[in-house]
């Protein structure tokens, strides 16, 4: 059954049961090709059909979802979501009205035409490359995905949207065991194109390789560390949280009632943008019908803007900045679309050549003793090497890093490269903080 049709009949038996309601329907279909130990181990495809429902009674919502589309399934869902509105969230907003907005390129035709003996090719690919230039590590696991889908959103008010859309994404994890040393690395992107260059993943995998063939103890104390695009989220999601209309309302986060005052460095501007072609975020409406809108959440150091969805919105008296987003039988909650982190002047190789001693990290074990709404982290390093005279000298072993977030990147954001590289829905550069606790052993 066409998902349209699907959608004519949900709002049909929503009906006058409600003072107001919203649906989406989504189809999708999905091709994964994964490999373990250098070897082909899965191949496996999937098509799903989901449709959830939104329903105001009586002053609160009801959400239910089903993947049973037939008239059964779609009643049932009705009679839930009428049934747990007795136990839902109060709405003290209106659902929105028809308007205007920017519809983002999102779908990439050649995605589909990818077949699975195209993803094996290309795996096989991976693995011959890598088991000939890194003898002594085998390929732990390789994922090949392909993925398109297809949604309709409508609400009472006459809002409705269709939209489609195509994802492309690779994962390679590399290990070599050997005794007293375990070297695992990492390396995926995501794209809504088939634009992914898997020789620039496998040669970047190879020189991480090569710069940690040889162990460097650092000793412990206060040095530069520079985060490149792979670890940004230890730094990045500290602020999107405080950024978080949810986390400002509940005043849990550090940046509650500071819109408008200069709390970081000016050299860091955030932008947040649903709008732009080819994001992997990208939409032009968002999971609750208000149009995405591009925002610059900080600028120049300046903190310019919150997201919210509609509720959070309401309880904060503004409007909704289109980042509502639900799944399923979920509330929808404030979430961010594509994040794009403005560079410097100066190429990452150039400033990397003026650190004496320091750091270069990509990655760590976990979440750490990590304090998402104060801004404290210490996080042991997965991967990371350390530098002497502006050239990398070998791989940290037993190392931790620590410090607060906020406090770095008002008082010590040393620099911010020029260059960027975009890793799924993420836009970031390098970026440099100084006087970062350093322990080793």
């Amino acid at each position: 059954m066409k998902i349209n049709i699907v959608t004519d009949k949900v709002m049909a038996l929503v009906g006058g049961k409600s003072k107001g309601a919203d649906v989406s329907v989504s189809t999708g279909w999905s091709s994964t090709v994964s490999y373990k130990e250098n070897k082909l181990a899965n191949l496996s495809s999937d098509q799903q059909t989901a449709v959830s429902v939104r329903i105001i009674k009586d002053g609160k919502f009801g959400v239910a979802a089903t993947n049973q589309i037939d008239e059964v399934g779609l009643n049932k869902m009705i009679s839930d979501s009428l049934f747990v509105s007795e136990f839902g969230r109060e709405v003290n907003f209106k659902l929105p009205e028809k308007q205007n907005c920017i519809v983002p390129k999102t779908y990439d035709s050649s995605i589909e035409k990818i077949t699975e003996e195209q993803l094996i090719n290309r795996g096989n690919h991976i693995i011959v490359e890598i088991v000939k230039s890194a003898k002594n590590f085998s390929v732990a696991q390789l994922i090949l995905e392909k993925s398109n889908s297809e949604s309709v959103f409508a609400n009472t008010n006459g809002v409705i949207a269709h939209s489609l859309s195509s994802e492309n994404g690779i994962l390679i994890e590399l290990a070599n065991i050997q005794e007293g040393d375990f070297f695992q690395i990492g390396l995926g992107n995501d794209s809504v194109k088939d634009d992914i260059n898997t020789d620039r993943l496998i040669q970047k995998l190879l020189k991480w390789i090569a710069d940690g063939e040889k162990i460097v103890l650092p000793k412990s104390g206060s040095y530069p560390v520079i985060f490149t695009p792979e670890a940004a989220g230890e730094w990045l999601d500290y602020l999107l949280t405080a950024l978080n209309g949810r986390a400002v309302n509940e005043k849990t986060s550090k940046l509650s009632g500071k819109l408008g005052e200069k709390m970081f460095d000016e050299k860091l501007t955030i932008i947040d943008d649903p709008t732009i072609d080819w994001g992997v975020e990208s939409y032009g409406l968002d999971d609750e019908g208000v149009p995405g809108q591009k925002k610059q959440l900080i600028k120049n150091g300046v903190v310019n803007s919150y997201y919210y969805d509609l509720n959070q919105a309401s309880k904060a008296k503004v409007e909704s900045t289109g980042n509502g987003s639900r799944g399923g039988y979920a509330q929808a909650e404030p979430s961010v679309s594509n994040i794009s982190v403005s560079g410097g002047d100066q190429p990452y190789t150039q400033l990397l050549s003026g650190i004496s001693k320091g750091m270069v990290v990509y990655g760590f074990i976990g979440s750490g003793q990590n304090n998402p709404y104060n801004g404290d982290f210490q996080v042991t390093v997965q991967l990371g090497y350390w530098v002497e005279n502006g050239q990398i000298v070998g791989r940290v072993k037993n190392t931790a890093i620590s410090g607060n977030v906020f406090e770095l990147l008002k008082n010590r954001l040393a620099w911010i490269s020029k260059d960027r590289e975009t890793l799924g829905s993420v836009t970031v550069p390098y970026v440099c903080f100084d006087g970062v606790t350093v322990t080793s052993g």
